[in-house]
């Protein structure tokens, strides 16, 4: 019993990174070794697969490459946010099984979202039903490479090598619509630190908010300057929990100035999001966000700042 939690816990980090997030940075020496006590009771598999990409596999710009192993029979490819069923398994380079559909508990029906890692995402987006890929998707495309930090111990680093089949895909029709104000901020837009903008859309119900050191609940949704949505706390049916210092910059300005039960659209120019980081939204961004609660963390709390002191947007 303990051996088949040990296999599912670890597939279910590798297929969802925010299952298993931590907040302390991971050595490379406590990432690999974590993993390879968690995959040594399943055993090593010996290599079926070169280490590498081939020379005639496929490539993406992004470094992700690929050889179609069964061509597919169905139409049509997969885009964010569409239901996909899938058959996979995951390894390192020399051929250690890390996780299986089997290992994380059978065929299940997923959203095609960012709880994926990237080169995970990009190809099953080019894939149409019926077919099976082998990918090689770089570190940088998967967990980060050997020696990243941030990264929870459950997680391989560096490269992995990915075997993947279709079965089959449900487009999106729940999507929330682009605000006809995301595109920029309206100019009764409240100005904050380093451009962040922001508007409140409903007040808060409480003065209680976000301050370092706290766990703070929100519901969120995402969008680029141009429409795209690439995250919903909703549509991955879960509320987001983080503590502050851990939120992109834009957040750590942005959520300060909410109070609990009141809701926020919020503009977060590229410098305060995520600059250079691959496999992330890019450009400016537009979020709306409800905060749910705020709890105090008392190891943290002493040294923290109050946040109660100032009303924003008028809640008070």
């Amino acid at each position: 019993m303990n051996r088949q939690r040990r296999v599912i816990g670890l597939a279910a980090c590798l297929l969802f990174a925010s299952a298993c997030s931590s907040k302390e940075p991971a050595s490379e020496g406590a990432s690999d070794s974590a993993t390879d006590a968690a995959v040594e009771a399943e055993g090593a598999r010996p290599p079926q697969f070169p280490a590498t990409p081939p020379n005639d596999a496929e490539r993406s710009p992004s470094g992700l490459a690929w050889q179609v192993l069964t061509p597919g029979s169905g139409e049509g490819n997969p885009k964010m946010w569409d239901t996909v069923t899938m058959n996979f398994a995951l390894y390192r380079p020399d051929g250690t099984e890390l996780a299986t559909t089997a290992s994380a508990g059978g065929v299940k029906p997923m959203r095609l979202n960012n709880r994926m890692f990237p080169g995970w995402r990009e190809g099953v987006a080019t894939m149409v039903p019926g077919e099976k890929r082998r990918f090689w998707i770089p570190g940088a495309l998967a967990y980060g490479e050997v020696g990243a930090a941030n990264v929870a111990p459950e997680f391989p680093l560096g490269p992995l090598v990915l075997d993947l089949e279709l079965l089959s895909f449900e487009p999106a029709d729940d999507l929330p619509k682009f605000p006809a104000d995301g595109a920029a901020p309206p100019p009764n837009a409240r100005k904050l630190d380093a451009g962040v903008r922001m508007v409140r859309l409903k007040r808060g119900t409480s003065k209680k908010r976000p301050k370092k050191g706290s766990r703070v609940t929100i519901r969120y949704v995402g969008w680029t300057q141009d429409g795209e949505l690439f995250g919903s706390s909703d549509l991955d049916k879960k509320r987001a929990i983080l503590f502050l210092e851990n939120a992109i910059p834009g957040w750590q300005i942005a959520l300060p100035q909410m109070n609990v039960g009141g809701s926020y659209r919020v503009w977060v120019p590229e410098s305060q999001a995520f600059p250079e980081q691959p496999g992330s939204p890019q450009g400016d961004l537009v979020y709306d966000i409800e905060v749910i609660d705020v709890t105090p963390v008392p190891e943290l709390e002493d040294a923290a700042p109050s946040g109660d002191e100032k009303p924003a947007n008028g809640d008070e």
